[in-house]
């Protein structure tokens, strides 16, 4: 979320709402929350402007203010944002492959949501292993990545960076398509580094990233065709939909038209 400080105003613009979501945006973007002396320091609102502020969100459980007097996200910001994931139409679409992919390979896999030049994780499953990575929900990964040396490989349309989301952490994505065939986002696999070998990576987690997103074309080529099947000639639609009918054997249709092979 980038919002822009006080400066350029747009018509309609206002200036109340514009600093509240920049406040947000610092406290989204700080790992333990913020106290309000820092937020004044770094929006340049007035601490009794930036107090009143606060103490609104809260009452309105957008943040939580903790016994240190550390503004953090609060509880109903965290359901209104599931609730928005939850009707994100290619988020309800890749939710299946998630899983199986999910179960092939044991890892957690996430779903990443493109915002511009970045990807934003915005939904997971987890997988069963008792070592787990943190969750990285929230996090922004670049792709296509910046370079990171040799900690970046390029397999085809599949990345692979190392420590690039976080110190000890492998992440292999490759990109989601929605009905139209555009990108939207892509499908990331996140494990500890130890579990992410160059032989597992090549021999395990690429095919199985590449055979559930090419199940996924299928069903899409499958969807595509029955939806342009009303609008073709009857003959034509019966042929398409039966190839084996054009090995010289007759339709129905057509046997009971009288007519012979």
């Amino acid at each position: 979320m980038a919002v822009e400080q006080a400066g350029g105003k747009q018509k309609y613009e206002l200036q109340l709402v514009v600093e509240t979501f920049l406040i947000l945006e610092k406290i989204l973007e700080a790992n333990d929350g913020l106290t309000l002396t820092y937020i004044c320091k770094s929006t340049q609102i007035t601490k009794n402007k930036a107090f009143r502020m606060l103490a609104t969100m809260i009452q309105c459980g957008i943040l939580e203010k903790d016994e240190r007097s550390i503004y953090k996200i609060g509880i109903t910001s965290i359901g209104n944002a599931h609730k928005a994931l939850a009707k994100a139409s290619s988020l309800d679409k890749a939710r299946f492959m998630m899983e199986s992919l999910a179960k092939t390979i044991n890892e957690a896999v996430y779903f990443a949501k493109y915002t511009g030049p970045e990807a934003v994780l915005v939904d997971f499953v987890d997988c069963c292993h008792p070592i787990k990575s943190a969750s990285f929900i929230g996090a922004a990964i670049k792709l296509p990545p910046v370079t990171y040396g040799i900690s970046v490989a390029k397999i085809s349309d599949i990345t692979v960076d190392i420590n690039g989301l976080s110190a000890e952490i492998t992440t292999v994505s490759l990109p989601y398509g929605n009905g139209e065939g555009v990108a939207t986002g892509a499908l990331v696999v996140v494990a500890p580094t130890y579990r992410m070998t160059p032989e597992r990576i090549e021999m395990e987690i690429v095919p199985a990233l590449r055979d559930v997103v090419q199940r996924q074309q299928l069903q899409l080529n499958k969807i595509t065709q029955e939806r342009l099947m009303p609008m073709l000639p009857p003959s034509v639609r019966e042929f398409a939909a039966y190839p084996h009918l054009a090995s010289g054997r007759l339709s129905k249709s057509a046997k009971a038209a009288g007519l012979s092979a």
